[in-house]
């Protein structure tokens, strides 16, 4: 089995940059009333496209498009750590995962809580 990983962060970011450069990006919070359906294409302000990517994760709960979907987040939690001696270069997947992301540091993860809901860390997930 193969696996891989996409610094999605960086991956934003560069295309955040592009479009920039090619005058298309705009920085706003989406306004859902000023999206019109129509059978061929979306309208949004003075945008016309073929389709339109709502692309929220768990925000979706506030879009009134999706919001009556049964969306039922979990929490995952990992870990930053420095192993010198672990001297990997694959992403390695068990009941969690270690990827290995440069100069001895790795991410270990990931818990799944179905209760919590915050962005804060636990003790539990830990020393889980």
């Amino acid at each position: 089995m193969y696996s891989g990983y996409v610094d999605t962060g960086l991956l934003v970011e560069t295309y955040k940059q592009y479009l920039i450069s090619e005058n298309r990006y705009q920085n706003e919070s989406f306004d859902y009333s000023s999206l019109i359906i129509e059978d061929d294409f979306v309208v949004y302000k003075n945008l016309k496209a073929k389709r339109i990517i709502l692309a929220e994760g768990f925000g979706m709960l506030l879009n009134p498009f999706f919001n009556k979907l049964p969306l039922d987040g979990t929490k995952g939690e990992l870990l930053l750590i420095k192993a010198p001696k672990l001297n990997l270069d694959v992403i390695v997947k068990s009941s969690v995962f270690v990827l290995p992301i440069g100069n001895d540091l790795y991410k270990v993860g990931a818990t799944y809580n179905w209760e919590d809901k915050t962005n804060i860390p636990t003790e539990a997930a830990k020393k889980e």
